[in-house]
């Protein structure tokens, strides 16, 4: 049953999940993606937009201003934050993510490229917080202590994430991943201490897996001839990773 209390204080327990009837998809909100787009815009254009200042000031002032080679060195270095700040804040942002049978899939909010992964890759499910230390109690008294969750992929340096509470239907895309991965292998959740009390830290395959390609875990699906999750890595459509 729903409990949104107990997603964003705890987080989600895989358990007795049904089968979810059909693909089951979280997605930000209009408001949400426009907010997000708008404000990526405005920090990191003015970021690159003080860069270009300071090579134009720097190059009127050559000759003249005694600062205007710092501000010529000022430029690069604020592209580059710019840059850093595009990739960082704008890098795990999803327009939408869903669970369709045994597949993941996500559509990244800027440049609409689908990622598609078999659920049998995954290496692990993690909670993410909205915030530790001095500031946790008063966000957590607004919103809660989870600020969502990170499919975790051995070959993907950041992986797939869903934000809580910017989208929608977090709670029912959790348990139908977790469901999803139990048709897969055992999973278990690891239970953490976070600002002195529990929670869901981690949910990852019982058999101790790092890559799940290279388990020996009992047969998938109850049957042993049932591929594997080498098997589904292999068998992997071309168009997994597509450009929309």
């Amino acid at each position: 049953m729903y409990d949104d209390r107990l997603l964003r204080d705890f987080g989600l327990m895989p358990g007795a999940e049904e089968a979810p009837a059909g693909k089951v998809r979280s997605s930000l909100t209009r408001g949400n993606a426009a907010f997000q787009v708008v404000m990526s815009l405005l920090m990191v254009g003015g970021v690159a937009a003080l860069g270009v200042w300071f090579a134009i000031a720097g190059i009127r002032g050559w000759g003249v201003e005694p600062d205007a080679p710092l501000l010529i060195a000022g430029c690069p270095a604020m592209l580059a934050l710019a840059a850093l700040l595009a990739y960082h804040g704008a890098g795990d942002v999803n327009l939408w993510v869903e669970v369709d049978g045994d597949v993941v899939r996500a559509r990244h909010l800027y440049t609409l490229r689908v990622t598609t992964r078999h659920i049998a890759e995954i290496e692990e499910v993690k909670t993410l917080a909205f915030a530790r230390g001095a500031t946790a109690q008063t966000v957590e008294w607004f919103v809660g202590r989870v600020r969502g969750i990170e499919v975790r992929f051995p070959d993907m340096r950041r992986g797939i994430r869903v934000f809580r509470p910017e989208m929608t239907n977090v709670w029912e895309l959790i348990a139908a991943m977790y469901f999803a991965m139990q048709q897969e292998g055992e999973i278990a959740p690891e239970i953490e201490m976070f600002e002195g009390r529990p929670w869901v830290a981690r949910v990852t395959w019982a058999d101790g897996r790092s890559d799940p390609g290279e388990a020996a875990g009992p047969p998938r699906n109850g049957r042993p001839d049932a591929p594997g999750p080498e098997a589904a890595r292999r068998l992997r459509r071309p168009d997994q990773d597509e450009d929309a």
